[in-house]
């Protein structure tokens, strides 16, 4: 089986400023995933062997997991690699989306991140939702075959 994914860049600077404060009170915290089961829900797309949380799970170490919680539930988390400045997974209920809720988690991750940009590759060129975030976001877009 083939599948095409889109590989994304763009430095923290040009997509910090492309972030704007939702109105709602969302708190963003670290978070252990193994304690959500519910964020797989969240996803649009099936991860690539590298994004998933097997791959994950074998260098939890170098990962760092943040949820974002309105009244103490979770409504969306990212995991990212902050070395390499690889985000890695992103997600947001579906009841929850278009509210900025992906936006202050990109926002903390940019503020933890230790490279000068922020990768996001290998996500499904099908799944619309991720790649207009990530366009909205101004990151530039590459695609590859696997």
């Amino acid at each position: 089986m083939t599948r095409e994914f889109n590989y994304f860049r763009q430095t923290n600077e040009e997509i910090h400023a492309q972030i704007k404060t939702p109105d709602t009170p969302y708190s963003i915290e670290p978070i252990e995933v193994d304690t959500y089961p519910i964020i797989l829900s969240f996803l649009d797309f099936h991860p690539s062997w590298q994004n998933s949380m097997e791959s994950i799970k074998r260098s939890a170490d170098n990962f760092i997991s943040l949820g974002a919680f309105l009244a103490k539930q979770l409504v969306g988390y990212c995991i990212f690699e902050p070395a390499p400045g690889d985000l890695t997974q992103i997600g947001v209920d579906r009841l929850h989306r278009r509210k900025g809720i992906a936006s202050l988690l990109l926002r903390e991750m940019i503020r933890l991140n230790q490279n000068d940009i922020v990768k996001v590759i290998n996500t499904d060129i099908a799944c619309s939702s991720i790649t207009g975030f990530l366009h909205a976001k101004k990151y530039r877009t590459t695609r590859e075959t696997i």
